[in-house]
């Protein structure tokens, strides 16, 4: 699912326990850039939280500033499809990992549905996109552009960055704290199941329900066991969570039994290691 965290200048980052959970909801990938004196610093492609929340805790009250936790849908977890990206048509800054720019950054939360068929990063190529030199310029202030842009996306939500900390998003967001949300990754647990259903609790450990679409929470006391055929629901142990029914399925490429993803141009369920194997990394 992703969660995007947006910090408008003037706003202090969240504390580290609400990051925590936004990275343990989605740590498939974690980066951030700011913009500070007319520039944008960028670092990306972090799988480590502690590493993640050192660096990102150099942005400043002042900064205005775009927070990405990763859930790996159209492209592998790798630190190149981590967001944000670089809207750019030059292959040096689309595939900046660490450094600075005077373009504006995106991030994404969901699939952008123009490019819902592709094997390689959504975002990557929406951001490549809108680096044409006739749409980058005006992307902050022409209206028709802004259109353009909501429906290349369909029902996702995105958040553009520019160099002097506007911020500009697409859908429907949550505020809390003076900072802006993709979703409520940032005060929920979600479980995923293998059927692409969520399981919820609040940030006391409650379960709250199962979440069949993306933030409209149905209330554990109405749904039973969700309608998915569970025989129990799923409990947390001490090291996070246990879905009992999200188990392993088939690669379509070696076959072996592991963690898949659909890819829409091939219609297969494919494993990481296919991924890089077959170069769909790039």
């Amino acid at each position: 699912m992703c969660i995007i965290a947006i910090k408008p200048k003037g706003v202090n980052l969240p504390k580290k326990k609400i990051l925590q959970r936004c990275y343990d909801n989605n740590n498939e990938g974690a980066g951030f850039a700011y913009a500070r004196g007319g520039m944008i610093t960028l670092k990306k492609g972090y799988f480590d939280f502690e590493k993640f929340y050192s660096d990102v805790s150099q942005v400043k009250q002042g900064d205005g500033a775009v927070l990405h936790f990763r859930i790996a849908v159209c492209g592998g977890a790798f630190p190149m499809n981590c967001h944000p990206f670089v809207i750019s048509q030059n292959k040096e800054e689309l595939t900046l990992l660490d450094g600075k720019t005077l373009n504006p950054v995106i991030v994404h939360n969901g699939v952008v549905e123009s490019f819902r068929h592709l094997v390689n990063n959504d975002t990557k190529k929406l951001a490549y996109t809108l680096g044409d030199k006739k749409i980058l310029p005006y992307i902050f202030d022409n209206q028709s552009i802004k259109r353009l842009i909501g429906a290349t996306l369909g029902s996702g939500k995105l958040a553009i960055l520019n160099r002097f900390g506007k911020i500009l998003t697409w859908g429907d967001f949550e505020k809390d704290g003076g900072m802006i949300y993709s979703n409520y990754g940032f005060k929920w647990d979600f479980l995923y199941t293998q059927y692409g259903n969520i399981v919820v609790y609040d940030s006391k450990g409650k379960l709250i329900g199962y979440d069949k679409v993306e933030n409209e929470n149905i209330p554990a006391e109405e749904v039973g066991d969700g309608g998915f055929g569970y025989d129990t629901l799923p409990k947390k142990d001490k090291n996070g969570y246990v879905d009992s029914v999200a188990v392993r399925e088939p690669c379509d490429f070696c076959g072996a039994m592991k963690r898949v993803r659909y890819y829409f141009d091939l219609e297969s369920n494919i494993c990481d290691d296919c991924v890089v194997d077959y170069k769909f990394t790039e």
